[in-house]
């Protein structure tokens, strides 16, 4: 965990979305199985997988956006 007021690094946002991307598409796995079709309908009809897969997706693109701003 970080302190209070101090910015997350991007490995610790990166590692953030790979666990939420790892949860969404087992959940997703689980659903295909199941003969569920994810990611039908509106985004608001999505389910935990579709969610935290989108999540985990937004989570990784900020981690490769600090990381290129830091290395600047």
């Amino acid at each position: 965990m970080t302190k209070p007021g101090v910015r997350p690094t991007s490995k610790q946002v990166a590692q953030l979305g790979v666990w939420f991307l790892v949860f969404g598409l087992g959940v997703l796995m689980i659903e295909v199985w199941v003969g569920d079709h994810p990611f039908r309908g509106s985004p608001a009809s999505w389910g935990l997988g579709e969610v935290f897969s989108v999540m985990g997706g937004a989570f990784l693109c900020r981690a490769a956006a600090l990381r290129l701003r830091q290395q600047r």
